[in-house]
């Protein structure tokens, strides 16, 4: 029998003796698979539906298939745990840390979340790990959210471009990306969620479209919430109608951990890989294990349904695992830490900038004081499983002196508030205003951690903690050259002290090098290009979630009540202030968007509409600005967003250039979602055409008419 197994296997496997056939997904792949599953017993197919530790699966070591090993991320490739427990494996398994996704989605940049993306695939491969899970590209819907600082935006199109870049570059080094969380996974009470047919295709699915579709994505996670009543693990209209049927999702649908409920439901719903179930005594006792095994010996389960799991799971084996000639990638090199450079770079958003102090001119400043916790803190550790082991982390603190190394001026540091017990509130505030009055210049650091950006928990206001309103407004009255620097991976209020500071810079958790980065924008050496990829509302009680009273507590439910009037589509359309508005971000230099050109006014539904932005580089600095194409339709038989993200292009600039940027119009850009026909349609008349550098901010408005 073994020889007649290697006889079947030759050519198939790693011992494969023609090495320079190269394995695709081809029908040729898929008929190696089915040899597979054929000789394979009941128990090896069981086996490879489930965790057989804590991030692998068994593989078939009878058939030369060996383990599959899975890493977290989104930002990093996670420190390993030991097999059977959540304890730490190694000591060396330090990783570049690259900025978290809200900070990426701040770029608008495409092509930067390639790189990235390219960046975690080296780290994974080297690691030897097959699974990257990650992006999270859910819609970042409520400002309470803990886990808003892992995703991308609140806006379909931004978050499906740089996802599908990002998953693209981590798959160019025969690593599987795995999507996350799907679906509607914006509350850590894990709510049953409602929402219409138009809100879930316009909103929530496009990202995962296109990671399907563009990025040819391997796997998709199911997230912890309910929708329509069932877990999302479980939910056979979610994974088996919408993902497997509609969508043609060719991959393996795994679960989060710990987020399967029910043998009968994970296995004819749609789940394909059960991982992290905690409490259950074993792997063996995961519920797509054992159990799953006896319903299927008494013949409760379709032989077909088990091959389909197993086919999908065996997919992501030959497109990693099984794959020849894979690349070694590589670890902790100078390459990838310049790249952490330039993303916390681009991340950062200038958000004010009234008296011009910024960027300040250090070489006329001889001392200079930095306030606030977060600018000696580090963040890298923390926010739950996208927490990583960082091979170093560059502070607000570190960065500034690491500029100034060699310059006479004197760099002081005062915490300024209270984070932990026992520390005296009233002796750091006085410590704090006293460094400011002494200093030419004061940089307050300050914001959020991980104490509120977290996996665990929600934040349960916008209130900006341990007191800092009244910091802040103390020390702009000690020192009016103070720079004002939040830290943040999601909304806060600042309307108590925004008036009273000139300047406001906005970053994320930006990684191993964000201190540079930092230093480098407050000190004009780099000029700032990040735009805002999620609105900054002035209050929670100004957030659709609230004006809509969607959460119902005593059934655990979340109404979408908002529907597509999520973020900017609800503030723009309803006419509610906000605190800082949707794709917003300043910069050193200036621009001029002009001379927009249709190549026609009116299309029909088969014909392409060219338009041509010019933009150009007014000011004296190189810089970045990003072209935002939004559109609008003038009347409609169901009510629409007054703007929607249609296109956007970041585009970089000499003092002086000027360049022109193309876009085309199709069809697919004027429709909306039917709940009657469940389709796509579109209706005859006239839309128009916003072209700005954030959805407040428009230059120019075209009309064009649909016939």
């Amino acid at each position: 029998m073994k020889k007649y197994i290697l006889i079947i296997l030759t050519g198939i496997l790693l011992f494969s003796c023609k090495p320079e056939v190269k394995i695709d997904l081809t029908d040729r792949v898929e008929d190696k698979i089915d040899s597979l599953i054929n000789l394979m017993t009941l128990e090896e197919k069981v086996a490879l539906c489930h965790g057989n530790t804590n991030f692998t699966l068994p593989g078939v070591p009878r058939l030369g298939i060996p383990e599959l090993t899975m890493g977290d991320g989104p930002h990093s490739i996670k420190f390993d745990f030991k097999k059977d427990s959540w304890e730490h494996a190694d000591s060396k398994d330090s990783s570049t840390y690259l900025p978290c996704g809200v900070a990426l989605g701040a770029t608008w940049n495409p092509e930067l979340a390639y790189e990235f993306g390219s960046v975690l695939g080296r780290e994974a491969r080297f690691r030897d790990k097959d699974v990257h899970l990650a992006p999270g590209i859910n819609i970042i819907r409520r400002p309470l959210c803990g886990r808003n600082f892992e995703y991308l935006s609140e806006d379909p199109l931004v978050s499906e471009k740089l996802g599908v870049e990002y998953i693209k570059g981590v798959q160019k080094y025969d690593v599987a990306s795995c999507v996350k969380h799907f679906i509607a996974y914006n509350d850590k009470r894990h709510p049953n969620v409602w929402m219409s047919e138009r809100t879930l295709n316009e909103i929530y699915l496009p990202a995962f479209i296109g990671a399907i579709d563009e990025a040819n994505a391997m796997l998709v996670m199911g997230s912890y919430n309910k929708y329509k009543g069932e877990y999302m693990s479980e939910n056979s209209y979610m994974l088996q109608h919408v993902l497997k049927d509609k969508l043609k999702f060719k991959g393996a649908v795994i679960s989060d951990w710990s987020a399967v409920h029910n043998t009968h439901e994970a296995v004819y719903n749609g789940l394909d890989i059960e991982m992290g179930t905690e409490g259950v005594g074993g792997f063996d006792n995961y519920y797509m294990a054992d159990a799953f095994l006896k319903l299927a010996k008494e013949g409760h389960v379709a032989e077909n349904l088990i091959d389909d799991k197993v086919r999908r799971v065996l997919r992501i084996y030959f497109k990693t695992r099984l794959k020849e000639n894979r690349p070694k990638g590589e670890f902790i090199t100078q390459r990838h830490f310049d790249f952490a450079l330039k993303a916390a770079e681009e991340g950062i958003v200038l958000l004010k900038n009234d008296k011009n102090l910024l960027p300040i001119d250090f070489t006329k400043v001889t001392s200079i004081a930095v306030i606030g916790d977060n600018a000696t803190a580090v963040h890298a550790e923390g926010g739950g499983s996208s927490g990583t082991k960082a091979y170093y982390e560059i502070t607000p603190l570190d960065g500034i002196k690491n500029l100034l190394k060699g310059s006479s001026a004197k760099v002081s540091f005062a915490k300024g508030y209270k984070t932990k017990d026992g520390e005296n509130e009233a002796k750091l505030m006085a410590e704090a205003l006293k460094l400011a009055s002494e200093s030419d210049v004061v940089i307050y650091v300050g914001g959020l951690n991980h104490e509120f950006d977290a996996e665990r928990q929600d934040k349960i206001d916008m209130i900006l903690p341990y007191n800092q309103d009244r910091l802040i407004n103390s020390l702009a009255e000690a020192n009016k050259n103070m720079a004002v620097v939040m830290l943040s991976g999601s909304s806060f209020e600042m309307h108590k002290w925004l008036g009273n500071v000139s300047n406001l810079v906005l970053m994320a958790y930006s990684g191993m090098e964000g201190g540079n980065a930092l230093a480098n924008v407050l000190s004009g050496k780099v000029n700032p290009s990040g735009k805002l990829s999620y609105t900054l509302p002035l209050h929670f009680e100004d957030a659709p979630e609230y004006a809509f009273e969607c959460y119902d507590e005593k059934r655990k439910t979340d109404y979408y009540k908002e529907g597509v009037f999520v973020g900017y589509r609800y503030y723009d359309t309803y006419g509610v202030n906000t605190q800082f508005d949707f794709g917003y971000g300043l910069s050193y230099t200036s621009f001029d968007i002009k001379n927009v050109q249709l190549s026609q006014t009116k299309m029909t539904s088969t014909e392409v509409m060219k338009l041509a932005v010019e933009v150009e580089n007014t000011g004296k600095l190189e810089g970045m600005e990003v072209v935002q194409v939004y559109i609008g339709d003038v009347e409609s038989s169901v009510k629409r967003p007054l703007k929607e993200l249609m296109a956007f292009e970041k585009v970089k600039l000499k003092s002086g250039e000027k360049k022109t940027i193309e876009f085309a119009i199709e069809l697919k850009d004027l429709q909306f979602f039917d709940e009657l026909s469940k389709s796509w349609i579109s209706e005859p008349g006239k839309f128009k055409i916003y072209v700005g550098n954030s959805v407040e901010n428009i230059l120019v408005e075209k009309e064009i008419e649909l016939l």
